[in-house]
């Protein structure tokens, strides 16, 4: 590939992309090459003559983020990037695309997959600690961090350790088992993938009806095995979709042939020596307990922010850790992002808003002006042959359903589903449910954030 290297920036999610041509999809969000522009006129970053040390905790989006930010204000600054997750041999990673690896494994070799190249960590003289030494504590009056057994200063600290899996109570003796697991890294999926393509799994149990989880319950039906998702709430993704959207939802599931309980309490683990036989779940459409068997067993039941080291360093500390507008921490010189910060109180577990979050607190630790604003940013699955989109308030913040005016379109026949949502005549959300719509995320999320009148708004349903 020859001819000039340009910036392609993702008018979806914001990443941004070197290359010749455009990416042929967003390693971020999914987005095809038509939803990138060229940057032709970039605004250079503006420089500080910070020299001083900024250590950041994380390896993810909100982290790197936030080293980019720091690195193009802060040339002669020392940056260490210190995560407890093994990532080392590879490098920090793309965690949206990290289902896709089960299917198909090269997909480690493609450029798109890792959040930065290694020339590009060597370039900009970043040093990475990411061999999966514990993070012990934090001093914020000496302004150190014990690592392993070493002592790393600082002057500037990025939070940025996002969050992990957790199971509630009930759940909890479905952990147990040695064919069980709970998916978050790289190297859960890596061990996923050994014992599905060993043989021996036919049917495979998933706890919890998450995004991960349904994406992973599709790839692992275009592996052959036999899937049962059991959801403890009453519909699929009620966060994102309404009642209308999660049966269009259930149907491109079951055409797929995957099982599906909704509204599924799980009563009781049978053991069969140190592996997991079967559980008994109370599901709605039967009278008594369903006994549900299978070969290995998946638990994906939510997420808690890492802050118990924030917490006992004593930083401000509510679901997350809080940070005002400009990322800081109740300590001046630590600043938090991405899965594990609290602004306004709401943990945003968004990709997007973790890029954004780590841009900001780059920049804003070097007293750069940067403010953190939400953006109607899009939640985008793709599984079951269909691209789920979720943009803005898809009918869910205002008590009464009856407040919303909506228009929808239902094709079952031809696997789409569209639906808008407007008040005040207003468009505050929208949602899509088709093959091969990941084009119109742009067209969406640009009218959600204009508050597009219903009549103009009208044709995205057919666009």
């Amino acid at each position: 590939m020859t001819g000039k290297v340009r910036l392609w920036k993702c008018v979806v999610c914001g990443e941004v992309f070197p290359g010749v041509y455009p990416p042929e999809t967003c390693a971020a969000c999914g987005a095809s090459f038509e939803m990138f522009v060229a940057l032709d006129n970039v605004e250079e970053a503006p420089k500080t003559d910070f020299q001083g040390h900024i250590v950041v905790l994380g390896a993810g989006a909100a982290a790197i983020s936030a080293v980019k930010a720091a690195r193009a204000s802060a040339p002669q600054a020392e940056i260490t990037v210190i995560a407890e997750e093994p990532v080392l041999p590879t490098l920090p990673y793309f965690r949206p695309s990290i289902s896709d690896y089960l299917s198909d494994p090269a997909i480690l070799t493609k450029d798109s997959f890792w959040l930065q190249p290694a020339a590009w960590y060597q370039q900009n003289n970043i040093t990475l600690r990411l061999q999966g030494e514990k993070i012990r504590a934090i001093n914020p009056q000496a302004r150190t961090v014990q690592v392993g057994a070493s002592t790393v200063h600082y002057d500037k600290l990025v939070y940025a350790l996002g969050a992990f899996n957790c199971a509630p109570p009930p759940v909890e003796p479905l952990l147990r088992g040695a064919n069980s697991m709970t998916l978050r890294t790289l190297e859960d999926f890596k061990r996923l993938r050994t014992v599905v393509t060993a043989g021996g799994v036919k049917k495979a149990l998933l706890m919890g009806g998450g995004i991960l989880n349904l994406e992973v319950a599709s790839e692992l039906l275009s592996l052959g095995v036999g899937v049962t998702v059991l959801e403890v709430m009453p519909r699929m993704l009620p966060r994102q979709l309404d009642a209308a959207g999660s049966r269009a939802l259930v149907r491109a599931m079951q055409a797929k042939g995957l099982v599906l309980h909704t509204g599924a309490q799980l009563e009781g683990v049978t053991m069969d020596g140190p592996r997991v036989k079967e559980v008994r779940v109370k599901v709605p459409e039967q009278p008594a307990p369903a006994t549900i068997d299978a070969d290995i067993f998946i638990v994906s039941c939510g997420v808690k922010s890492a802050t118990d080291l924030a917490k006992s360093a004593g930083l401000a500390v509510n679901r997350g850790v809080v940070v005002d507008k400009r990322m800081a921490t109740s300590d001046p010189n630590i600043f938090a992002c991405g899965d594990c910060a609290e602004h306004l109180g709401l943990v945003i577990p968004s990709w997007n808003n973790a890029m954004t979050q780590g841009a900001v607190a780059g920049k804003a630790l070097l007293g750069l002006d940067a403010s953190f604003e939400r953006q109607p940013t899009p939640i985008l699955m793709d599984a079951f042959d269909v691209k789920v989109i979720s943009v803005g308030d898809a009918g869910s913040a205002l008590p009464n359903p009856t407040q919303y005016t909506t228009l929808e379109r239902d094709e079952p026949q031809n696997s789409i589903f569209r639906k808008l949502f407007f008040v005040g005549g207003k468009l505050v959300g929208a949602i899509v449910i088709a093959p091969g719509e990941a084009n119109v995320i742009h067209a969406l999320t640009s009218a959600v954030a204009e508050g597009m009148p219903l009549g103009r708004a009208a044709r995205l349903l057919l666009d």
